[in-house]
C-alpha cells in the first residue's frame, strides 16, 4: 500500500484530544466543557473549517517561502478571525514579579479559534522566514 496521508483531525473528538494533550486547553473546567461539545453540531463542523484554514495557511507559507507576500484575502481572513476571537490575558504577581497570563476558557466551539489564530498571527509576523521553511514541512497528517 502506498504512503497515503491520513488526516489526524478526523473529527471533533480527535481535535479535543489534541487541544488537551498540547496544553492549549488546560483547566479542568475547560477540559470538561470541550469534552462536552463532542455531540454538538457546531463542534462537528469545526474540524472541517479548521482543516480548510490549515490548507490556506499552508499555501500562504509556501508563498512566503518563495519570497511572496500572503494574499490580501488571507490577510483579511486572519484579521477577521483575530477580531472575532481575540485572546484575553490578565496580570498577577508571581514570586514578587508581575506576570502576564493568557486566559483561555472557551464557552463555544468557535472560541477554539482564539489560540489557533493567535499562533497563526505570531507565525506570520514574528517568525524568521528560515524557520517558517522548517515549520512548513511539519503537518498534522501522518503517513503511517
Amino acid at each position: 500500500m502506498a504512503n497515503v496521508p491520513t488526516e489526524l483531525l478526523s473529527d471533533f473528538r480527535a481535535l479535543a484530544r489534541w487541544l488537551i494533550a498540547s496544553d492549549i486547553v488546560t483547566s479542568p473546567k475547560a477540559k470538561a466543557v470541550v469534552r462536552g461539545w463532542r455531540q454538538s453540531s457546531e463542534a462537528a463542523a469545526f474540524p472541517e473549517e479548521l482543516i480548510a484554514f490549515r490548507e490556506r495557511l499552508r499555501e500562504t507559507v509556501v508563498r512566503m517561502e518563495s519570497g511572496l507576500l500572503p494574499t490580501g484575502a488571507f490577510q483579511d481572513e486572519v484579521n477577521s478571525l483575530l477580531l472575532q476571537h481575540s485572546r484575553h490575558s490578565s496580570v498577577r504577581m508571581r514570586e514578587k514579579k508581575m506576570i502576564r497570563e493568557t486566559l483561555f476558557e472557551p464557552r463555544t466551539p468557535t472560541d477554539l479559534w482564539a489560540p489557533i489564530i493567535d499562533a497563526t498571527a505570531d507565525l506570520l509576523t514574528e517568525t524568521e522566514s528560515s524557520r517558517i521553511r522548517k515549520w512548513s514541512r511539519v503537518s498534522s497528517i501522518s503517513t503511517t
